[in-house]
């Protein structure tokens, strides 16, 4: 994020949150309650008017529209103007995210010629899309890449932010960050329920084969390949995190670590905040030490509890 260190970012997310769920619930009624008029009128099952997937929004949502004995073709503009404002909006928050990394990355690089060929290389990609087969690789992609890569990619996410860095770490930084006082049910959702809600969602679709689309299983291989090669992307950065005091190639590196005794101890330091972990500024990252110091990580919980996590250190000492 570029936004400046003290920016309310509580506020934005709790904006963001409930705009998407309430503009879920109004599209939700509005289109099924349509979708089931229809099947009304046709004396047909809901399951045979409802074509999933982008059939919804291409077949079965359009016929509807043509049915409005009101300007029906005005609804149609504005359904599909919807759909193309929804579709650039999806498009833009994506390519910032590649083009911002590969930015960072190379900051000596021209930033325009950077955006110009990850565009190009995103319309070329797009391509297969509107390909006989395209449907295909859509659905392949969406529930590969769309869900099982961001359903693992999250878990990995949320477990070592909360339980490796600390849910009581984080919310003492947010608390400086934002200079507000974050409530418990915060802590509990970073800290127990999406912990836990994640990989159970996963393991849930994995087992239960929810949501599988209907493709032919050498999409599927290639779906679980593309997937697998999203979750490579976190072990393989933590071995280059590892090896990434010695010199030479990746191999001759790896085997230098292990041959020097001192790969534990470099995976130990990877989960552990260095020199340069805090905020950009000098001044911040002055106070923010401070704050550290004088506040208590537990200061959220009850007296008793909190006496009893001081005393723990002090009884193994002695």
């Amino acid at each position: 994020s570029y936004n400046k260190f003290r920016h309310n970012t509580s506020r934005d997310a709790l904006i963001i949150s409930f705009a998407d769920t309430f503009t879920s619930l109004l599209a939700g009624t509005v289109i099924f309650s349509i979708l089931g008029h229809l099947a009304h009128e046709l004396d047909l099952p809901v399951e045979k008017v409802v074509k999933s997937g982008a059939g919804l929004a291409f077949v079965s949502y359009p016929e509807v529209l043509a049915k409005f004995d009101f300007v029906p073709q005005f609804f149609a503009v504005l359904f599909f103007l919807m759909l193309i404002t929804l579709g650039l909006g999806s498009a833009v928050g994506f390519m910032s995210a590649v083009t911002t990394t590969i930015c960072d990355s190379f900051p000596d690089t021209n930033k325009k010629l950077i955006i110009k060929i990850c565009c190009a290389v995103g319309y070329g990609i797009g391509l297969f899309y509107v390909t006989p087969g395209g449907q295909i690789i859509l659905e392949m992609v969406d529930y590969y890449a769309g869900t099982i890569l961001i359903l693992v990619l999250a878990s990995v996410e949320i477990i070592a932010i909360n339980w490796i860095y600390g849910t009581s770490m984080v919310t003492r930084d947010l608390n400086f960050m934002l200079d507000a006082n974050l409530s418990v049910y915060w802590r509990f959702c970073w800290g127990i329920l999406c912990p836990i809600l994640l990989p159970l969602l996963f393991f849930y679709a994995l087992f239960t084969q929810a949501g599988v689309p209907n493709i032919p299983p050498t999409a599927q291989v290639c779906g679980w390949i593309l997937a697998i090669l999203g979750m490579l992307i976190v072990p393989v950065h933590l071995l280059l995190s590892v090896i990434g005091e010695e010199d030479g190639e990746f191999r001759e590196r790896l085997v230098e670590t292990v041959k020097s005794g001192m790969f534990l101890s470099r995976l130990k330091d990877t989960f552990t905040p260095n020199n340069s972990w805090g905020p950009s500024n000098l001044q911040e990252k002055k106070d923010w030490q401070i704050y550290q110091e004088t506040t208590d990580l537990y200061q959220w919980l009850p007296k008793c509890i909190r006496r009893k996590i001081q005393r723990a250190p002090v009884d193994e000492a002695a």
